[in-house]
């Protein structure tokens, strides 16, 4: 969880939930391109890593397209996890009541 400056209210899972821009902003300002992987174990407990297609955020850094390319990865980090839901793992609560407007 993150909120307040450098963050933004960008729906997880259908849920508002504060979402550090860092990644949004140094991919932008610098137009660097972000290779989204997720890791996953087997059933013979071996790994694998999947790759997303690459992805090169485009605009400004406005707000509202800090918030639209913030979403977009949000999105895409739902689709990692939906894949083995089983094996999502965050370190602290995701939402906490200040996000649920």
């Amino acid at each position: 969880h993150i909120g307040g400056k450098g963050s933004v209210s960008a729906p997880f899972f259908d849920r508002p939930a504060d979402t550090t821009t860092i990644i949004t902003q140094m991919a932008t300002r610098y137009q660097i391109p972000i290779v989204p992987a997720f890791v996953y174990r087997e059933d013979d407990d071996t790994y694998s890593c999947n790759f997303s297609p690459m992805i090169l955020l485009e605009g400004d850094l406005s707000d509202e397209n800090v918030l639209r390319n913030t979403t977009l990865l949000n999105q895409i980090t739902e689709e990692g996890i939906r894949k083995k839901k089983s094996q999502w793992f965050w370190l602290h609560r995701r939402w906490r009541p200040c996000c649920e407007k």
